[in-house]
């Protein structure tokens, strides 16, 4: 009788051993596993907001994009992380976390990679200029599959499922 009792208590013991260790297990990967948010706006150099701003932590995949007020919120993994900003027509920035919680940026103007871009909005072009594609020539052959593939698809019958 008293061996299976002590037996019991030593399972017990064991069994509470294991776990205290898993709780302290958890614990630790809930304080270390824990990420750091930052916010922040970004502007040019006039105080304008900047829509679009690409958000880094770089060396990671963690990135988010600056809404139309030029805000952002992002979560950093610790402090000793370094955040990119980067949009086009404006020098990239890399700023350490550090122990901010707040990091306003403000961005310069890239003239001299100003040029690698350009945007047409409005225009007009000869028709010679455009591309075009090579017509097919109307041989007997080219007619019969142009015709079974086309007869093969509007003769398809839908899928159905069944439950």
């Amino acid at each position: 009788m008293k061996k299976t009792v002590i037996n019991k208590l030593l399972k017990m013991k064991k069994s509470a051993s294991a776990l205290i260790a898993f709780l302290m297990l958890f614990c630790a990967t809930a304080v270390f596993g824990q990420s750091i948010p930052i916010t922040g706006t970004v502007t040019d150099k006039n105080g304008e907001a900047i829509p679009g701003v690409n958000v880094t932590v770089k060396g990671t995949t963690i990135g988010i994009v600056t809404d139309v007020t030029g805000k952002y919120s992002i979560n950093i993994p610790n402090r000793n992380a370094v955040l990119e900003f980067s949009f086009l027509g404006y020098i990239t920035q890399e700023i350490s976390a550090g122990n901010q919680t707040q990091i306003n940026v403000r961005m310069s103007e890239d003239t001299q990679n100003l040029n690698e871009v350009v945007v047409v909005g409005f225009g007009t072009q000869k028709k010679v200029n455009l591309p075009r594609l090579k017509p097919i020539p109307p041989t007997k052959r080219n007619l019969e599959i142009i015709l079974s593939r086309s007869w093969e698809v509007c003769n398809r019958k839908p899928k159905t499922h069944t439950d």
